[in-house]
């Protein structure tokens, strides 16, 4: 069950010290992976004692899951836009498909999907958390935008979730994949553009009003 949301005059103060290990930890997993690291060699990073580290998370499982959630939230939340501008879809689709590509070829953005898929199999929740806090909010938000063109007429999206997803499927597709084999360099701005610029020309194309 999650927790209400509490308002500013109730809400904890937030904890220096534990943003610092969450930021020592962030470093550490993000460039040595999960086994490599020990909660000595964090709190050394954070400038805080072990016990410190132990006192606001009770194992390195704890402190890892702690640091996923945090990226995904931040990462997730920057792949949405602010608000939609009034404009035809295929400007909007491009807002949305150049935000998604950013941040799935950005360095976090690499480094966290490497990470989740190379030790969720250990710990599922952090797929769960990753799904939930990135790829689901991104994907709602956009259909919440096709279910509306849908309703006027349009585009043609009956199913306005799935045509979501495999949206941002086609958007990262020739650039995301090399990418993570870690095959050839990242990709430049006009290859971002011009992937975006066929997902956005595919997918009008499959939803076109009839």
């Amino acid at each position: 069950m999650m927790q209400a949301v509490q308002s500013p005059e109730t809400a904890p103060a937030p904890s220096p010290k534990r943003e610092a290990i969450l930021a020592a930890g962030q470093s550490l997993f993000l460039q040595f992976g999960y086994g490599s690291v020990t909660m000595d060699a964090i709190a050394e990073t954070a400038n805080v004692s072990k016990r410190t580290v132990y006192s606001h998370f009770a194992n390195k499982e704890a402190l890892f899951a702690g640091v996923m959630t945090a990226m995904c939230d931040l990462l997730g939340g920057s792949a949405l836009p602010t608000e939609i501008p009034e404009a035809p879809p295929e400007e909007v689709l491009t807002l949305f498909g150049h935000k998604f590509v950013d941040l799935v070829t950005s360095p976090n953005g690499v480094a966290l999907f490497r990470i989740v898929v190379g030790e969720s199999a250990r710990f599922p929740e952090l797929g769960a958390a990753f799904y939930e806090t990135g790829p689901k909010r991104l994907v709602a938000f956009i259909a919440t935008y096709l279910h509306e063109q849908n309703r006027n007429g349009t585009l043609r999206v009956p199913e306005p979730e799935n045509a979501a997803m495999q949206f941002l499927d086609l958007a990262k597709s020739g650039v995301h994949l090399r990418l993570i084999l870690g095959i050839g360099g990242k990709p430049t701005e006009a290859e971002k553009e011009q992937a975006v610029a066929k997902a956005v020309a595919l997918f009008l194309s499959a939803h076109a009003a009839r």
